[in-house]
């Protein structure tokens, strides 16, 4: 959409996105109507600005949310109308936040950005009628609207209504990702597709399950499916149901077969656990790679490098029994690293600091790219590998230090990177308020940050927030993730602090962050 129409009604502004329009790029309006392009707009804010604050306007009534952004910042009124049939975006939320408005008008939006308007003393009017049969509801534990606004994955058993069901849903919904269907009908499945397509939904994924039940009906249709699957507008597939494809499939199968298709199945696993054994073992050889050029650069000629008192440079198993559990400690400990950077930067210039996390094996450089995607698979040599390495968010400042400064790492099986951070959640690790403290060094600056909290959450990015618009957004913030918080730290954060962010992986589509604030 290239073109904004800007249209003049009594004290209302409608502000549509077109492909195409009538008297482009003019400061007067035409039969009370204004067309500008978006380079044009972009360049020529402030006469736009001027032109519109002329005008006796109460509200603005946006038809789309791209019609929205466009004018950000132009157009300004006490009052948004959203005029859609769709929750809001995070992006538009966290934008009109920013703003100064008193009223907004939509289909919807999550109840915890309600309260965050609600702080701000914003007025918030839904504009929907929303029902899901109760079966829906029950099926995919549904128990507020805020859910339905993240739900990433919902199922279908039965044809009741589903059509109402997701057309409702899809409204709401700006998160989904797999849509299971565990019956067939062919109606209802176009249906779904086209409802993809004409809602630009394409990140979402059709699985129809096969079973007993349904499989005449799913092989009478395969030609049909197959058509429907070339389309590049949205992912549809098949899933075989375990006991059909042991019971009806491997029973076809002559011995012979069966016996190349066991020997093939055993050599995959085995390359496959072969493989991912090489990448762990790989990344362990880096990382001892990494400790032997530190070491000796460290002996080479500085005398004012600070070195890190420890033990050996294996990796140390200590159990310890007490009366209330067992614990296993794995720590890498590091023989004579040095904490002058320089020393790191001439192996990687990516290299903005050190991170430690008492009582796992968290002790490691921090890196920086361009963006958060190069380093998911990339470790601090530039080589590939599984593990990739810790990072910091390319948003952020490593010398003047964010509001929230962010730090990812990949949760990895073997305990490298981020491989240990679950244990913040033990019982045993959290008692101990030594584990309070993590150690986050910039540059030749020492900094302890303590704990205030941690917690798994259902993958979302409202906690990544790097800048705030003002104090109290600030403390909004921190007063979210603080009540997420599964221990009750007793820290308190104020509006002068910095705080650090660290997230990984907890299971499929979730997150362990932990949240600490500067000392």
């Amino acid at each position: 959409m290239d073109i904004v129409r800007i249209k003049r009604n009594k004290n209302s502004l409608i502000v549509t996105s077109l492909y195409e329009g009538l008297y482009i790029n003019s400061n007067a309006f035409n039969n009370e109507v204004l067309y500008y392009t978006k380079k044009y707009l972009n360049n020529n804010k402030e006469s736009i600005r001027k032109l519109l604050k002329s005008l006796e306007i109460n509200k603005v009534i946006y038809q789309d949310e791209e019609a929205f952004f466009s004018t950000y910042g132009i157009i300004n009124s006490d009052c948004v109308v959203f005029d859609t049939k769709e929750s809001l975006s995070i992006k538009a939320m966290n934008r009109l936040l920013r703003s100064n408005i008193k009223k907004i008008e939509c289909f919807f939006m999550p109840g915890d950005y309600v309260h965050q308007f609600s702080k701000k003393n914003v007025s918030i009017i839904f504009k929907n009628n929303l029902a899901f049969t109760s079966d829906f509801v029950k099926y995919n534990n549904l128990n507020n609207l805020k859910q339905v606004y993240y739900k990433r994955e919902i199922n279908f058993y039965g044809r009741n209504e589903i059509r109402e069901n997701i057309k409702h849903f899809l409204n709401v919904n700006k998160y989904l990702k797999v849509v299971n269907l565990y019956y067939y009908n062919i109606d209802d499945i176009r249906f779904i597709l086209e409802l993809l397509i004409n809602k630009n939904r394409n990140d979402i994924r059709l699985f129809i399950h096969q079973n007993e039940d349904n499989v005449s009906l799913i092989s009478k249709d395969l030609n049909i499916l197959r058509k429907l699957n070339k389309n590049d507008n949205y992912e549809l597939k098949v899933v075989y149901d375990d006991d059909f494809f042991n019971k009806r499939i491997f029973s076809l199968l002559t011995n012979n077969t069966l016996k190349l298709a066991s020997i093939i199945v055993v050599y995959v696993g085995l390359v496959l656990m072969f493989s991912n054994r090489f990448q762990e073992y790989s990344a362990a050889l880096e990382i001892r790679k990494l400790e032997a050029e530190l070491n000796d650069k460290a002996a080479d000629n500085d005398e004012n490098i600070v070195i890190d008192e420890v033990d050996d440079t294996s990796i140390n198993t200590q159990t310890i029994i007490n009366e209330q559990h067992i614990e296993v400690k794995e720590t890498i400990n590091y023989n004579n690293i040095p904490r002058a950077y320089e020393k790191l930067s001439r192996i990687n210039p990516d290299v903005v600091g050190w991170i430690r996390v008492n009582n796992t094996s968290i002790n490691y450089p921090v890196l920086q790219a361009a963006d958060n995607n190069y380093y998911l698979k990339h470790d601090i040599y530039g080589n590939e590998m599984i593990s990739g390495w810790i990072f910091m968010d390319y948003r952020n400042n490593s010398i003047n230090l964010n509001k929230n400064t962010i730090i990812y790492g990949h949760a990895a099986k073997s305990g490298l990177m981020f491989g240990t951070l679950y244990k913040t959640t033990y019982d045993w690790w959290l008692k101990n308020e030594n584990n309070h403290i993590i150690t986050f060094n910039i540059l030749d600056e020492e900094n302890s940050y303590q704990i205030f909290s941690i917690y798994k959450i259902d993958e979302t990015t409202d906690y990544l927030k790097v800048n705030f618009a003002d104090n109290n957004d600030f403390i909004d913030f921190v007063n979210m993730i603080k009540k997420r918080s599964l221990y009750d730290f007793n820290v308190n954060v104020t509006e002068d602090d910095k705080i650090i962010t660290l997230s990984t992986c907890s299971g499929t589509n979730r997150r362990l962050v932990i949240h600490a604030k500067k000392l």
